[in-house]
């Protein structure tokens, strides 16, 4: 699936957060909702508590196949398969994972926005942050259902003042570009920082691009070189082609730790001196 196009006139190195292309290995954060006692369990035994209709081994055995981990090959098919049973029992975790599958598309998993959208709703419904996230990008970029900027708006803000790091960002996106709101640079830059406390790298990333510009903030450009260092040792490459136009070195990059795969989309990085 292709990333969405997006431009941002006033500042080349802010982001968008949009899709990703590949997958990472099941993170901490989709383990979550995993009791301690099933994480440790072999796989054999988890496939056992699956096939008779546990609904947490079954999301367990979803990701082994999403992912390729503890002895399964990569199967979205299959992991489609698992997650639709889970998510069947109330599943939300299995319903957000079954909706990521349906939104890319692939290994024998028919893309759907439509579909994606409508299960991406009935998690967010429920309270469910990262299926919010979705549905609040799907909404902003007319994916699956109709584009609606107000309710892209509310959906972030909700699971942003939950605390979720990619819909901080995207929030603050929208407050630095006066989209759907009133252009905020105070709070956009608020809202940046929120989610770079937890580690997000496109947030430093931006946070180091409002640190640059003065925006919010005093102009600071040390601060902004060490916010792109951090954000480009998480891997983001927007921070290192930005530590490369001013000149600073840049790190190697780390093993992502906790960030939902929510990479950005932006134009090469270049200095911009004014807002439009």
């Amino acid at each position: 699936m292709s990333p969405r196009p997006f431009t941002v006139s006033a500042l080349a190195v802010i982001a968008l957060a949009g899709f990703v292309a590949t997958a990472p290995a099941p993170s901490m954060a989709q383990m979550e909702g995993v009791s301690p006692t099933l994480q440790n369990l072999p796989m054999s035994k988890t496939e056992k508590l699956a096939a008779v209709g546990d609904d947490e081994a079954q999301y367990v055995v979803g990701l082994a196949y999403e992912f390729g981990s503890n002895g399964k090959t990569k199967s979205a098919l299959e992991a489609a398969q698992w997650y639709r049973k889970a998510a069947q029992q109330g599943n939300l975790d299995a319903q957000f994972r079954l909706a990521r599958l349906v939104q890319v598309g692939g290994g024998g998993v028919r893309q759907n926005y439509e579909t994606a959208a409508k299960l991406f709703e009935a998690a967010a419904r429920q309270n469910h942050l990262e299926s919010q996230y979705w549905i609040a990008f799907l909404y902003e970029t007319g994916q699956g259902v109709k584009a609606d900027l107000d309710q892209a708006i509310k959906r972030y803000r909700t699971s942003a003042d939950a605390g979720y790091a990619a819909s901080q960002n995207n929030l603050g996106l929208l407050y630095l570009n006066g989209k759907g709101v009133q252009k905020d640079l105070a709070s956009a830059f608020a809202l940046f920082e929120k989610a770079s406390r937890q580690d997000y790298a496109f947030a430093m990333n931006n946070l180091g691009g409002m640190y640059e510009m003065g925006w919010g903030t005093t102009a600071d450009k040390a601060k902004a070189i060490e916010l792109y260092t951090r954000a480009a040792e998480r891997g983001n490459q927007l921070a290192v082609d930005n530590l490369r136009r001013l000149g600073a070195p840049a790190p190697a990059a780390k093993e992502a730790t906790g960030s939902p795969p929510v990479p950005a989309v932006a134009p090469a990085p270049k200095p911009a001196a004014t807002m439009e």
